[in-house]
Formats: structure tokens, C-alpha cells, sequence
């Protein structure tokens, strides 16, 4: 018996004990480690008592009910620890009532169908992470008046009965509670002392808080548990439990011994959402939301990167709001070749593009592309069993109308910088324009240089500032401009000329231009045909692309908008690298922006004499309250 071991030891022994089945009652009254197989772990039928056995552990183990003693598992000791611990069928599972002074912690511990999960009582201080109290008839967490509890990462769900009152955790005393599940309690939370609560998902409670209002940074959403009919509490891909944590108080692993954390922030709740690997060697490369025939010219385009051929046909492709199968295009193969493109284009496609007829052609199974694609739809490509993933879109936005999104190296994958608007419109089925030296597959050398979409006066003061970096003069007369919402055509401003020269700048005004900007007489001054608002009122959220007099071909974009304040504009660096991030700058002019003028933020940048380098930066130590640090270089020959 376990009984007869905890008899024989002496304080600071193991036991370990072997898988099978354990019928006894056990008082342990002296510091010992008590251990099972952590893949077959003992089961206890009857109760295990500490008394004074101070620096006492359990782990691995499984306690079941019913008990003549009220608690499965009961700590009358300093400095317990319990982990990997399952407890169901007592009235109380877990009471600890821990005397002196200790660490006392609880992990990776659940209790299920008891009256009372865990109870900290009689003074006691204990931390517990990674728990989970889950369908006991009443509080799930109880701390008493005289006790305190850190209570993190931990998942309570189902406690209390209908009507109860009962709480999934009961604050009598002093809580502090962080990324914790709390859902379909009859009580969230319930606080009658000292409660400090955040970064908690509190959802489908009966009474979600009672005692103390939602933390700043809280969530009240479905937390999209993997399988909870089935005790699987593992998250969901789109469970807005990842990332939404906070990493002071978070234990370094999950339930399961993943590493926190493991995407851009801690989850919330005692899993890490971990994506499993896929084999299958496709990435999303192109993305079209927004086609000029929204009905029919939708397209995911997909690219093999592998040195195998890849079946398509079962795939899944997730927009967030439909789950589509992918299927041959009219019984065509769906034979990915390795180095080949394959275009998912929407079932009622009417050759809307140029494919090239070495793409194969996809679809799927209902009859909408992603239930009607838009530019907020983050897209997934999924094995059938939608448990793998195997490439994402992450960061949709709106490059105007017929302009696809496009990966620029398929190496950097699923990150913000790596996608780009298609400087050409878009590639179904061939190589991204965006992955060529910028600005090689554009015929017209026109560059959106600078836009105005936040000026002091919004009724009259917008613009968009277009330059000609080639060596050829390009007629802008009908060319249109797209800011997602209209489409406006150019035309001469006062029926002048649309002609811009090598060189020069031109400078697409509101009709209603007041004058209040200050442009150089050689400037081309244009304007919009068929409307009195530039852009149907440009705002900071609205991109904007140039297209040629067909609508076609896209000449430039501003696919990245940002507000740079009242009355400043946004320009562009360099107008020869094009369209990425870190080549748009809001106006550093005194009087806010540039038109018709070399841009402020082209200017020179004041270089230092100082030869001093940052060369490495620690962000993210082992230790974050001591660990970080900059390391400086000087390459020069001076002190």
C-alpha cells in the first residue's frame, strides 16, 4: 500500500509509486514526495490527508471518490506542492489550509464533480496556475476571508447549479486573478474583499461579475474550447483566448508542458494554443477580395514550394465565416506539381483573367468563394481534418478595386511586411509581381508620392500627389484613382493640361480646391471628372491606387494608410522603391506636407560623428524583471 510506503520513509524520501489501482485512505505526516506514472497514473480510491508534513509533494496521480473524509485531497502543511493531479466524486476536492510560512502550489490539478473544487481556507497563501475546476455543484475557487490566492492560467467551467449563486471563483478573501476561463458558472466571479482581476475571458455566466466590475483589459467572448462536451479544453484556432494574456504572472508552461508563450502573447486559460505541423507543402501566395466583378472574381492563389506533387482535393479553405472543400475546377485534376501555381477560383468563375494554362484551376464545394470573400477576411488553408493548418493570410486589407494581395517571398511567409498590393493588378497562377524588383512590371512610371486625407479643411483640402520618375511623358488624362470606396476619373484641373513630364510632379485636387496650399507654378494641377469630393472624402483608413485609363492595370498604390495628424500628409521616402511600409512617412515640412515639392521626408537625415552602432537587443529575456539589455559597438578608431 501507499500507506505502508509513506510509513516507512523519512522526511525528504520519494516514493514512487507504480500504475494500478490504490483502495485506502492515506495520512501522510511527514515531508515527503509522493509520485506516480505521469503517462498511467495511480488511481486512489479514498482521500489523501497531509498533517504538518511540511515540503510535502503529490504528483501524477488520481483521486476518486466518494470518501467518509469530505475532501479528496486535504493540506494541512507548509510549503505543498501538487501537480498533474486529478480529483473528482468528494464533496471538497482540493482544501489546503497550509500553516506557516512556504510556497504553496497548485498545478496542472483539476477537480471535477465535486460540490466544491478547490477550497483555500484558514489563513492559507497558495498559488494556483494551469488548474482546472470543471462542473462541481457549487464554487469552483473558494477563498476564505482570512486566506489569499494567486489564481492564473486556469480554466473554471459549469460550477455552481442554476440559481446557486455559486461562483466558478468566490473571493472572501485576497485574489489576484489573471488569464483565467471563466464560462457558464452560474456566478463568473464573485469578489466580497480585495480582488485584483484582469486579462480574464469571463463568458456565458449566469452572472458574469458580481462584487467588482470587468477588468480593462478582460474578454467577453466564447472562448471556442476545442471540445468541452468531451473534456477537451484545448483552443480552438479562432479562440480569442490566444494571444490575450499577460505574461507577469504566467507560469512558463502550459497543461500540457508547451512553452509560453507560444504566438506574438499568453493565452488566456490553461492551454497554449500550439499549431500542429503540416507536411504538406502549399502556401496561400495570392489573395483577390476585391475584383472588379465581385459576383464571379474572387480567387485564393495557391503555390507547391515542395519537391512532390500535392493533392488538393479535400483541403479546406477558412475565411472565418465559411468552410469551404476544395474540389477540381468543372473535374479537373487537382494535382499540385512541385514549383506549380493552383488558382481556387469561385465555381461561378466567367474567365474573368489572363491564367496561365499551366495553373491548375480549383474550386469549391458550395457555390461562393469563402462566403463571398471581403478585405477584413483573414483566410487559413487547412488539412481536411481542420485540426493541421498549413498556411494563413493574416493581414487583409483593401488595396483598391481589382487589386489582389500578394506574398512577396514565400520564405518569409504569413508576416505584415511580406504582403504587398499587386503592382500589376494581379498574377493568378503566376509569378507575384510584388516578389519582382519593384516597379520591373510596371509599363508607366507614375508613383503615388503623396496623399493629403486628413487636412485642415476636409471639405476642400485633399489631395493626392502623383510623380513621374521615368524618362517618357505620360498623359494622366481618364487614368482613375481608387480609394476603395469610388473610382474617380482624372481630368485636367480648370480643363488644363493632364500631361506629366519627366520629372514632374502633379497634383490630383478636391474640385472645390480653396487654394490654401502654396504649389509651384510648373506643377500639373488635375482634379476628378463626375463628382465634387476627391475620393468620395478620402479618409486616413482608405488606400488608394492608380489605375490606367482601362481600370486594368494598376500603376501605384498606398495600400498601408495611417493618420499622421490634422493638417500633415503622408509622403513617400523614396518614389522608386514603391509601396512597402517603411517607405511612407507622415510630412515632416513645418507646414505639413509637400505638394508640387521634393517631399520633407525625402530630405537629408543629420548623419552623427558618434561611431557608435546598436548591434544586438535582448527584449524577450529568461528573466524579464532583470534580463534585458542593448548592446552598443563602436566601429570607429576613436573612444
Amino acid at each position: 500500500t501507499i500507506q505502508a510506503a509513506v510509513d516507512a520513509a523519512s522526511a525528504g524520501d520519494t516514493i514512487e509509486v507504480a500504475p494500478g489501482n490504490y483502495t485506502e485512505n492515506i495520512i501522510v505526516d511527514k515531508g515527503v514526495k509522493i509520485v506516480g506514472d505521469s503517462t498511467q497514473r495511480p488511481r486512489i480510491f479514498g482521500h489523501l490527508y497531509f498533517f504538518l508534513a511540511d515540503f510535502s509533494e503529490l504528483r501524477d496521480f488520481e483521486v476518486v471518490g466518494p470518501s467518509s473524509f469530505s475532501s479528496g485531497v486535504r493540506a494541512y502543511a507548509s510549503s505543498i506542492l501538487l501537480d498533474h493531479v486529478f480529483i473528482s466524486g468528494f464533496d471538497i476536492g482540493l482544501s489546503v489550509s497550509v500553516q506557516g510560512s512556504g510556497d504553496n502550489l497548485i498545478s496542472r490539478t483539476i477537480v471535477n464533480g465535486c460540490s466544491q473544487g478547490f477550497v483555500v481556507e484558514d489563513g492559507a497563501e497558495v498559488t494556483f496556475q494551469n488548474c482546472m475546476t470543471l462542473f462541481n455543484s457549487a464554487e469552483g475557487f473558494s477563498v476564505a476571508g482570512d486566506s489569499a490566492a494567486l489564481i492564473v492560467n486556469t480554466d473554471a467551467v459549469g460550477n455552481g447549479a442554476y440559481g446557486s449563486q455559486d461562483a466558478g471563483i468566490s473571493c472572501q478573501g485576497t485574489c489576484d486573478l489573471a488569464n483565467n476561463i471563466i464560462v457558464n458558472n452560474d456566478v463568473g466571479i464573485f469578489c466580497a474583499a480585495t480582488c485584483q482581476a484582469d486579462t480574464n475571458l469571463v463568458w456565458g455566466n449566469w452572472t458574469n461579475y458580481d462584487g467588482l466590475d470587468a477588468g480593462p483589459n478582460d474578454i467577453n467572448e466564447d472562448p471556442k474550447f476545442e471540445d468541452p462536451a468531451e473534456y477537451d479544453f484545448h483552443l480552438k484556432e479562432a479562440s480569442p483566448a490566444i494571444d490575450a494574456g499577460s505574461s507577469d504572472m504566467a507560469p512558463a508552461v502550459d497543461f500540457d508542458g508547451i512553452p509560453r508563450p507560444q504566438g506574438d502573447g499568453v493565452d488566456v486559460g490553461s492551454y497554449e494554443y500550439k499549431k500542429q505541423a503540416s507536411d504538406i507543402t502549399l502556401a496561400i501566395n495570392e489573395v483577390m477580395a476585391n475584383p472588379l466583378d465581385e459576383d464571379t472574381g474572387e480567387f485564393v492563389e495557391l503555390y507547391n514550394f515542395g519537391t512532390d506533387s500535392v493533392d488538393a482535393e479535400g483541403l479546406v479553405l477558412w475565411d472565418g465565416d465559411a468552410i469551404d472543400v476544395i474540389q477540381g475546377y468543372q473535374g479537373g485534376s487537382t494535382i499540385i506539381p512541385a514549383g506549380g501555381y493552383a488558382v481556387i477560383l469561385d465555381s461561378e468563375y466567367s474567365d474573368d483573367y489572363n491564367i496561365d494554362p499551366a495553373a491548375r484551376l480549383l474550386t469549391v464545394a458550395n457555390t461562393t468563394l469563402g462566403n463571398g470573400l471581403s478585405t477584413s477576411d483573414p483566410i487559413s488553408l487547412w488539412e481536411p481534418n481542420m485540426v493541421t493548418p498549413i498556411d494563413r493570410f493574416s493581414f487583409p486589407s483593401n488595396p483598391g478595386n481589382g487589386v489582389s494581395i500578394e506574398k512577396v517571398s514565400i520564405e518569409e511567409g504569413d508576416v505584415l511586411t511580406n504582403w504587398k498590393a499587386c503592382p500589376c493588378g494581379s498574377t493568378p497562377g503566376s509569378e507575384n509581381c510584388a516578389s519582382q524588383p519593384d516597379n520591373v512590371s510596371r509599363d508607366v512610371l507614375i508613383a503615388i508620392n503623396e496623399v493629403m486625407a486628413n487636412p485642415l479643411d476636409e471639405t476642400t483640402g485633399e489631395f493626392v500627389e502623383l510623380y513621374n520618375f521615368g524618362d517618357e511623358s505620360v498623359d494622366l488624362g481618364g487614368f482613375i484613382l481608387s480609394d476603395g470606396d469610388s473610382n474617380d476619373t482624372i481630368t485636367g484641373w480648370q480643363n488644363g493640361s493632364t500631361l506629366l513630364l519627366p520629372g514632374d510632379y502633379g497634383i490630383v485636387l478636391d474640385p472645390d480646391y480653396a487654394g490654401q496650399y502654396s504649389i509651384p507654378g510648373s506643377t500639373v494641377l488635375l482634379t476628378i471628372e463626375s463628382s465634387s469630393t476627391l475620393g468620395n472624402g478620402l479618409a486616413v483608413t482608405d488606400p488608394i491606387s492608380l489605375l490606367d485609363a482601362t481600370g486594368q492595370s494598376v500603376i501605384d498604390s498606398f495600400s498601408r494608410p495611417f493618420n499622421p495628424g490634422n493638417g500633415i500628409s503622408v509622403e513617400k521616402i523614396d518614389p522608386i522603391i514603391g509601396d512597402i511600409p517603411s517607405n511612407w512617412s507622415s510630412s515632416t515640412c513645418a507646414q505639413g506636407s509637400s505638394p508640387g515639392f521634393l517631399n520633407c521626408a525625402s530630405g537629408e537625415v543629420p548623419v552623427s560623428n558618434n561611431t557608435i552602432a546598436i548591434t544586438e537587443i535582448m527584449a524577450n529575456p529568461l528573466n524579464e524583471d532583470t534580463g534585458e539589455y542593448i548592446e552598443l559597438f563602436n566601429y570607429g578608431s576613436s573612444p
